[in-house]
C-alpha cells in the first residue's frame, strides 16, 4: 500500500517534460515601470516581451527577457521613459529620455501670446548649441525668427529669417526640430522651413528649454 501511494503521488504533475520529469517554470516575469509584459508560457526557455505605455518609449539595450534553467527572469535591460508631455507652464525645463542621435524630432505645438517673443534652446550644460528666437515685436527684429548659439560663452553667427513669418499671436502652431549631425532643421506644419548648420557633437546635447512667449500644448520627442 505504502509502495502504490507513493506512485500515485508520483503521477501527478500538473506539466510534464518529454521524459515524465516535471517541466521547470519561472513565477510571473519582473514588471516594468509604465510598461507591461507579453509572454504565452512561464516555462523554462519562454520569452517575456515588453511595450511601453502611451507617451513612453523603451531606453536601452534588450526588451525582453527570458525563463532561465534556474527558473528566473534574465536579459531585461533597460526602462519605459516619458516622451510627451501636455500643458505645462514655462519655462519648460526637460531633459531628452536618453542620448540623441541623427534623425531625433522635438515636435512643439504651442499658441503664441502678446508677448515680445518665444525662446526655444537645446543645451548641454552651459553650452547652447541651439537657440530659436522667434521674434514679434521687437524693434527692426519684429516678425523674424533668429537661429543662434552659445559655445563657452561666445555667441556664435546670428541668423535672421525674414520676410516669410509663419507664427501669429493666438494662432496654434506645430513646429517641428530636426537633429542632423551637422545640422538642426525646422518644419513648420510638417513642411520644412528653415536650418542652421552646427558642428556641435548632438550626442551630447541633453536638454530643451522653452522660456517663454507662448502657451505650451504640448513637447514630443520621436527617434
Amino acid at each position: 500500500m505504502g509502495y502504490t501511494s507513493s506512485l500515485e503521488q508520483l503521477t501527478q504533475i500538473t506539466e510534464v517534460g518529454s521524459v515524465g520529469f516535471a517541466a521547470k517554470s519561472c513565477p510571473s516575469p519582473p514588471s516594468l515601470p509604465n510598461g507591461d509584459a507579453v509572454y504565452s508560457s512561464l516555462l523554462v526557455g519562454s520569452v517575456a516581451t515588453y511595450t511601453c505605455d502611451k507617451d513612453y518609449h523603451f531606453c536601452g539595450l534588450i526588451v525582453s527577457s527570458v525563463c532561465e534553467m534556474y527558473q528566473s527572469w534574465n536579459g531585461l535591460s533597460g526602462s519605459c521613459k516619458r516622451v510627451a508631455f501636455y500643458n505645462y507652464s514655462l519655462p519648460f525645463r526637460q531633459n531628452f529620455p536618453e542620448v540623441v542621435g541623427a534623425g531625433w524630432k522635438v515636435e512643439i505645438l504651442g499658441t503664441p501670446l502678446g508677448d515680445s517673443r518665444i525662446v526655444i534652446d537645446l543645451r548641454h550644460g552651459a553650452n547652447i548649441p541651439f537657440i530659436l528666437n522667434i521674434r514679434f515685436q521687437e524693434g527692426s527684429g519684429s516678425n523674424t525668427v533668429v537661429r543662434n548659439s552659445r559655445i563657452d560663452n561666445i555667441w556664435g553667427q546670428e541668423q535672421r529669417t525674414q520676410p516669410y513669418f509663419p507664427f501669429r499671436v493666438g494662432r496654434p502652431f506645430n513646429l517641428t526640430i530636426l537633429l542632423r549631425d551637422s545640422a538642426f532643421e525646422m518644419y513648420m506644419d510638417g513642411h520644412f522651413f528653415v536650418s542652421r548648420a552646427s558642428s556641435y557633437n548632438i550626442a551630447l546635447i541633453n536638454q530643451i528649454i522653452i522660456l517663454r512667449g507662448c502657451l505650451l500644448h504640448s513637447v514630443k520627442f520621436v527617434y
